[in-house]
């Protein structure tokens, strides 16, 4: 806190009132402390407020303080609650009169200031175990299950959405590598369950129904992963799961509502090759689901009919 000796009394009331809020203040006074010991004051500083008087205008050491202020990128508020006329080169900056007003800017600046602060000590940590700050370094640890450091680039602002050189989004990386922890995390921090990879154009789902991995398929099925995206040749997973026969994550697919005619490239469907290959259950499930809705849509015309009023006798 920052003030001409006549607001020294403010000052008390305004450090106590942001001390409630368990800000720490401190307050140096202009003009009174001499330069050293405002330097010193200064040094510790994360944020500032300046009370503002004309007085403020007329002191070297205001001057002083927003050159410190702005060689060191503290951000600084001035709070001034008469109607003071600001100069021009002041116009841009914030302002506050009121307590409430000033807390609130605190409030979301600690937030902000924290959140900055963390990524800072992430990115320290991971340069200090020798990681590079790359997405290509954090594909890496993701693809080799290194689930700490891939914590520690999360928390130091890197996108759960990043991509290898190959413009393969990590989290393609930890399926293929069947990582069920590190798909867990990454989903859990907003990655993209339908990110299409540049190199095979499979989603995450894609990847884990080729390796007929049910474990993962469901867990990407329950977060929500589209069934019926097509990669470059056009199969989908559920083609990708009957392909390597793997009928268990065929199952899943299904039940999750797959679309077993969508042809691929080859203009085969699932159920084409289900025949192929001879996959009697996934066969049999795509029958029931098929049986299951033309007998609902003909109970549901039956309902309507129902519901329609006799016709009268001529």
């Amino acid at each position: 806190m920052l003030a001409p000796p006549s607001e020294e009394t403010l000052a008390g009331e305004l450090c106590a009132e942001l001390a409630r809020e368990s800000f720490q203040t401190e307050r140096a006074f202009l003009g009174k402390e001499g330069i050293r010991t405002l330097t010193t004051s200064l040094n510790e500083a994360t944020h500032a407020v300046v009370l503002m008087q004309e007085d403020c205008l007329l002191s070297k050491d205001y001057y002083y303080a927003l050159g410190f202020f702005c060689g060191r990128d503290v951000p600084w508020i001035i709070y001034s609650s008469a109607n003071l006329e600001l100069p021009d080169y002041l116009s841009d900056q914030t302002c506050i009169s009121a307590v409430p007003a000033l807390i609130e800017f605190f409030t979301e600046e600690r937030a902000r200031w924290t959140a900055q602060r963390d990524r800072q000590r992430a990115r320290e940590e991971l340069t200090n175990l020798g990681y590079a700050l790359t997405d290509q370094a954090l594909a890496d640890c993701v693809s080799e299950g290194v689930l700490v450091a891939v914590e520690r680039y999360i928390q130091g602002g890197f996108s759960p959405d990043a991509r290898d050189n190959k413009g393969v989004p990590l989290l393609c990386c930890a399926v293929r590598n069947r990582h069920t922890g590190m798909v867990q995390f990454l989903v859990s921090h907003g990655a993209d369950v339908n990110a299409v990879s540049e190199d095979r154009g499979n989603t995450p789902i894609m990847d884990a129904a080729a390796d007929g991995n049910s474990e993962l398929t469901g867990l990407l099925l329950h977060a929500g992963a589209a069934l019926d995206g097509q990669s470059k040749n056009g199969q989908t997973a559920l083609v990708l799961a009957v392909g390597q026969g793997a009928e268990k994550t065929a199952e899943l697919l299904l039940m999750g509502g797959a679309d077993p005619h969508i042809k691929d490239q080859l203009g085969m469907s699932a159920r084409k090759y289900a025949e192929l290959f001879r996959l009697e259950l996934v066969l049999d499930l795509i029958d029931a689901r098929e049986s299951e809705a033309r007998n609902g849509t003909g109970e549901e015309a039956r309902e309507t009919e129902a519901d329609l009023p006799d016709e009268e006798d001529p």
